[in-house]
């Protein structure tokens, strides 16, 4: 049976510490919140940054295929 989400996730952070600086972190959200125009989805953390890149390639290709 494939896991729903919520369990990996749960299962992710049972496993694993969290890594960065939260100060540091707290620090960009508060600038974000001071954007005219701040981003709807932003992601924190090297880990973060290098998922969203994988879909976004994984998104081009699925899309290419069907243009």
């Amino acid at each position: 049976m494939e896991e729903l989400p919520g369990d990996v996730l749960r299962s992710l952070l049972k496993e694993s510490r969290l890594q960065g600086d939260p100060r540091k972190g707290m620090e960009v959200v508060y600038k974000l919140s001071t954007l005219e125009k701040p981003p709807l989805h932003f992601p924190f953390g090297k880990d973060a940054v290098n998922l969203v890149r994988a879909k976004t390639v994984a998104l081009l290709a699925d899309t290419e295929k069907y243009e």
